[in-house]
């Protein structure tokens, strides 16, 4: 990811988040990750990211840091975006990304931070010039449900122009709009805005101004449909296509905790996992969900 234009070091299209498999003592399944990883490079993703959809924030530390080092030795062809938190100075949070990038990260999703209340104008102030010096390319994640740090349109305008920066994932819960005002302030040589929160909304972000999207991984090929007729202006298509996977999604939508069950439960059902488990620090796995997932998959007939 060194020398090339600008344009070459960004990120867009659709960038799966990983679902973290667990064995049966809540440690990351090295095998099923193998298997999960495969399927997707398999499918057609070209990176692969770690997020918050990852129990990155969840899981032991130890056990975050080996699903990273784990995903980055068997992604194949694939590049993968590693995950960091902003820390409350800028050279403990280089040095974050310094352990990302020793674990095999080729890029990382950076979620802002304000512990010391300085306001986002700040924060994103501080993000551009961490991007500037990074040692891999930055994907700046606006998820103010998650961070608490709610960068305004007129912050991710400026990061969008900044040397460093490859991506803007825009998923507040009024995402449409927001990725509609921040696509307006644009240029060509601007980095791509990348809409989450499970493609919910794909088909009406990527009308906004979306480049891409990262989902979690259950659903990839069936998201990447959309995705696709989405950016060839194939509205009808698209819709059909969304409107297929919209109970599923809609089912991510009720809370963190069943958006990444959903997901597990989606792999299980496709033979990629073995179990739906989820970490213990995100409660008890739902069964009733489980059974509600499966049906609708029979029902609807995804793939």
């Amino acid at each position: 990811m060194t020398g090339g234009s600008a344009r070459q070091k960004q990120i867009c299209g659709v960038v799966p988040v990983l679902a973290a498999p667990l064995t049966t003592d809540l440690c990351v399944d090295e095998t099923m990750l193998d298997r999960e990883i495969g399927w997707l490079v398999d499918s057609g993703a070209r990176w692969l990211a770690i997020g918050f959809g990852s129990e990155i924030g969840s899981l032991d530390p130890q056990e975050a840091r080996r699903l990273e080092r784990c995903t980055a030795a068997a992604r194949g062809a694939a590049r993968v975006v590693g995950n960091v938190g902003q820390a409350s100075t800028v050279s403990s949070t280089l040095r974050r990304l310094d352990l990302a990038v020793d674990a095999g990260a080729d890029a990382v999703m950076l979620h802002p931070t304000d512990e010391r209340g300085r306001g986002s104008g700040a924060v994103a102030a501080e993000i551009a010039s961490i991007a500037a010096v990074s040692p891999v390319p930055l994907v700046v994640q606006d998820a103010p449900q998650h961070t608490g740090v709610n960068l305004t349109v007129e912050d991710l305008g400026v990061l969008a122009g900044c040397d460093g920066i490859a991506a803007l994932k825009i998923e507040p819960p009024d995402a449409v709009a927001k990725i509609r005002a921040v696509s307006e302030r644009r240029t060509m040589m601007s980095a791509p805005i990348l809409a989450g929160r499970g493609a919910v909304q794909l088909h009406r972000e990527v009308r906004a101004g979306a480049e891409g999207t990262m989902p979690g991984a259950g659903l990839f090929p069936e998201i990447a449909r959309v995705f696709r007729f989405s950016i060839e202006g194939k509205w009808q298509q698209a819709v059909g296509e969304w409107s297929r996977l919209a109970p599923l999604m809609l089912i991510g939508e009720r809370s963190f905790k069943d958006f990444v069950q959903l997901q597990k439960t989606i792999l299980t059902s496709r033979g990629v996992f073995q179990n739906d488990l989820i970490s213990e620090a995100m409660g008890s796995r739902d069964a009733g969900m489980s059974y509600e997932v499966e049906c609708l998959l029979d029902a609807i007939e995804v793939w």
